[in-house]
């Protein structure tokens, strides 16, 4: 019963699986997607705690503060989110939920998780400066985003990360 999925797995993985199909389509109740949904959660807190470390009272080009200098990893991720913000935007307004769901997880795993943080790892950590400021502009712009797309989905844990990231620069 969906009850008891909430209770075992969370609301937000319940919701996951609910988006996980078309619209007007019957869909049966699903541990595995939901199982899924779980995962993804995690992963979801799992970047975003990474992330803190470097994003926390982060306000992107503030003044004293270096300007960041852009490596071809942050140029590329950043590109990819504008190309995922328009193409989940078109899914949206054509009300198909289960596709922009799917490519926003698609992006989120392949081109954020698995790819793009360990490729800006190294300056994250690294010293103070351009390239470092590069790679912290690139994240906020890139984990923020993510969050919003995931917004509709995933609302519980967008929310909070949101608040503990982000709500402090007014974005």
């Amino acid at each position: 019963a969906p009850l008891e999925m909430i209770e075992r797995y969370s609301a937000d993985a319940v919701r996951y699986w609910a988006a996980s199909t078309g619209t007007g389509k019957d869909a049966v109740i699903s541990e595995e997607k939901i199982q899924m949904g779980a995962r993804l959660v995690t992963k979801l807190w799992n970047v975003a705690r990474f992330s803190e470390t470097f994003l926390k009272d982060y306000i992107p080009q503030q003044p004293g503060a270096p300007a960041p200098q852009f490596t071809p990893a942050d140029r590329w991720i950043m590109a990819r989110i504008q190309q995922l913000i328009r193409y989940a935007t078109r899914l949206l307004q054509e009300y198909d939920y289960a596709a922009a769901k799917s490519e926003t997880e698609n992006f989120f795993w392949r081109d954020l998780a698995d790819n793009y943080l360990e490729m800006c790892k190294q300056r994250l950590y690294g010293e103070a400066g351009p390239l470092r400021e590069g790679a912290r502009y690139a994240l906020h712009l890139v984990l923020l985003n993510t969050l919003k797309l995931f917004a509709p989905f995933l609302p519980y844990v967008t929310e909070e990360i949101y608040q503990g990231l982000f709500a402090a620069g007014g974005e």
